[in-house]
């Protein structure tokens, strides 16, 4: 399933508070928590950062996932505003699925 982790409209980052960040990851957590899926992919590295409240943060598998049983990936933001390559996103896009296939997640 998918999820925002922010979900009302904003019309950039700066326009959240870190109360709509602090609602929107108790509820991610309790969605976790309840489903409790192979994997939790966080698109944005800035997503993962106000979720797991941890700072140094790179793209790719994460050692110390948040949910005991959930492996978390971070993704690249999608966001015209990243300015990394096309070509460079959709490579941890095919790590992702290359992951989701090993854990059964794809058919």
């Amino acid at each position: 399933g998918l999820t925002n982790l922010v979900s009302r409209p904003s019309l950039g980052i700066k326009d959240l508070t870190k109360e709509d960040y602090r609602e929107g990851a108790a509820l991610l957590l309790s969605k976790l928590l309840l489903y409790k899926p192979k994997i939790a992919a966080y698109v944005g590295i800035g997503v993962y950062k106000n979720f797991s409240g941890r700072h140094h943060i790179k793209p790719g598998l994460q050692e110390d996932p948040i949910v005991t049983g959930v492996v978390d990936f971070v993704l690249p933001s999608t966001s015209g505003l990243n300015r990394m390559a096309y070509k460079e996103k959709l490579a941890w896009f095919s790590k992702l699925k290359d992951l989701a296939e090993r854990k059964g997640g794809l058919s």
